[in-house]
């Protein structure tokens, strides 16, 4: 457990930024085992990095860190839980459709949402962000690159082992480094989206240019 003056000093924050955090909800109120004595959960530090990194890398807002915080299941007591959960929160968005809510946005059959899920293009489960809907509505508009689609689950699927084994091998080292979370977000949610358009723009300019770049 930490006071007050610990977690500023360990988090980086200032005072009034941890107490504007504690009235927002975004933090756990703390313990109060005397009068004038609070204490604070040490996986408050783990959050606070979190909401840092939603808003410096990824420009949330507070309103939207918030939901976040409020609707997710993320573990901040266990590493590995928090980076898959937190992983699909940030990715994925809140979950807020019910199944018959997105076929009346999307304008598709159940039918139509079993086909697409059996081809693992989209999630199964019982509701749905408005990411996830987006993404139907592109789909339904892409037969004609179906063969494609399918290329890219099944890289994703090998790619998706890698990243796991990675990267629980760098959480294992995490008491060398404090941005551990950071490193594999950033690489996961930023980083590879990079290298794979970048590469894809490449072999677009080499095709236009006659096999040379």
């Amino acid at each position: 457990m930490l006071k007050m003056n610990a977690l500023v000093k360990l988090s980086g924050e200032s005072k009034s930024t941890l107490i504007y955090y504690l009235n927002d909800g975004l933090l756990p109120q703390p313990q109060r085992p005397k009068p004038n004595v609070a204490l604070y959960d040490e996986k408050c530090l783990e959050i606070i990095k979190f909401i840092r990194y939603l808003q410096n890398s990824l420009y949330y807002s507070i309103s939207q860190i918030k939901e976040i915080l409020t609707d997710s299941t993320i573990d901040f007591d266990d590493s590995i839980d928090m980076i898959i959960n937190s992983l699909e929160v940030v990715s994925v968005g809140n979950k807020e459709f019910s199944i018959k809510e997105v076929l009346q946005k999307s304008k598709i059959s159940l039918q139509e949402l079993q086909e697409l899920q059996t081809l693992q293009l989209i999630r199964v489960d019982d509701f749905y962000s408005q990411k996830d809907i987006e993404i139907i509505d592109i789909l339904i508009k892409s037969e004609q690159a179906l063969e494609l689609l399918k290329h890219y689950v099944k890289s994703a699927k090998e790619l998706a082992k890698l990243e796991n084994q990675i990267g629980v091998e760098i959480l294992q080292e995490q008491h060398k480094s404090s941005n551990t979370h950071q490193i594999i977000f950033d690489i996961v949610l930023k980083v590879k989206p990079y290298i794979f358009s970048h590469h894809t723009l490449l072999e677009n300019k080499r095709i236009h240019n006659g096999g040379k770049l």
